[in-house]
């Protein structure tokens, strides 16, 4: 129907190389696919290519405001590539999360996205050391070999110091979260630091707690 081989019909039907295709045949191809109801086989795709188009993500918390968003981002961009995501809730509980991750990799996923990392996360390593594609976000590992996507905590608290030295306050402390894991362990180096860079102790200012809040009370909020 779009006068094309079936090579070039994959091409123009597949996001990732869609660009292959000249602008004018790809949109021939999608019209006749329309018009034909067509829809690609996805077990086929995945036996020829051997790779499943899917991802995993592994998430500690779904409950937790700062995640839903991440997935969203995660999804759309999968999507946008042609890639399905698989998301999975661990409960923060290391056993599940082994679980969840070995039945992803039974699915054949072709990569994994995990929000789960803490500094000694056996089960991290063991990917990493074995070249399971992977990407962490909110927390990374103090590898050479990690790639995350992660906000700047170091300088976060620095900029936060700034601030209140910058509205002459001196008499500064910091709640430190688990040292365990990288949110908590940059942020108290962020914090010494920064308090040193402007002739400010630090020593009798922290109180280390022993986990992060899973979320802030509605209460507490409005309260304030």
């Amino acid at each position: 129907m779009a006068g094309v081989n079936p090579a070039t019909v994959s091409r123009a039907l597949n996001p990732v190389t869609r660009h292959l295709v000249k602008a004018e045949t790809a949109r021939r191809v999608e019209v006749a696919a329309r018009r034909l109801e067509y829809e690609p086989n996805r077990l086929a795709r995945s036996l020829r290519t051997g790779r499943s188009y899917s991802i995993g993500v592994v998430i500690p918390d779904l409950t937790n405001p700062l995640f839903p968003p991440i997935v969203r981002g995660v999804e759309d961009t999968l999507a946008a590539a042609g890639y399905t995501a698989l998301v999975t809730n661990t409960d923060g509980d290391p056993k599940r999360e082994r679980r969840m991750f070995e039945a992803l990799r039974g699915r054949q996923v072709d990569g994994f996205i995990m929000a789960t990392a803490a500094a000694d996360d056996s089960l991290i390593i063991e990917a990493l050391d074995e070249g399971a594609p992977l990407v962490l976000v909110n927390r990374t590992l103090d590898r050479s070999d990690v790639f995350a996507v992660v906000p700047d905590d170091r300088r976060g608290v620095h900029y936060a110091i700034e601030h209140l030295v910058g509205l002459s306050h001196r008499s500064i402390g910091h709640v430190a979260g688990p040292q365990v894991m990288s949110t908590g362990l940059l942020r108290y180096r962020g914090f010494v630091e920064a308090m040193a860079a402007h002739g400010l102790g630090s020593g009798n200012a922290v109180v280390f707690a022993s986990s992060f809040p899973a979320r802030m009370p509605a209460t507490t909020w409005a309260s304030r």
